[in-house]
């Protein structure tokens, strides 16, 4: 048996891949923004209304899994003096790639 070498070039590869839409991270649950279509002059409150498990009700109360959400930060500090609705309808939509709903245990110490 009598192998040849024959240099052969391969035409360009393109990889694609979906965006995961959400994870779990201990005791975090992250969407990627990017995952969602919406429309180019989206609110976060529309983001938040196509993510599953998210409501967003009209005095703007924001549940996940029906677990009410006390506080929204944006970039850890509180927007529109903690009105939910308020922020919601006047953040845009791509000021943040993920969103995080994370339960935070406050601890006592004697």
């Amino acid at each position: 048996m009598n192998l040849t070498k024959i240099d052969k070039t391969l035409n360009e590869v393109v990889i694609t891949a979906d965006v995961a839409p959400m994870q779990m991270r201990g005791d975090t649950l992250e969407f990627n923004a990017a995952a969602f279509k919406l429309d180019t002059n989206a609110v976060a409150e529309d983001l938040l209304r196509a993510l599953p498990g998210v409501t967003v009700w009209a005095d703007g109360i924001i549940t996940v899994n029906g677990k009410k959400i006390n506080e929204l930060l944006v970039m850890g500090k509180s927007f529109f003096g903690g009105d939910n609705k308020i922020a919601l309808q006047n953040i845009p939509k791509t000021l943040s790639r993920k969103y995080r709903c994370t339960r935070i245990r406050m601890m006592r110490t004697r």
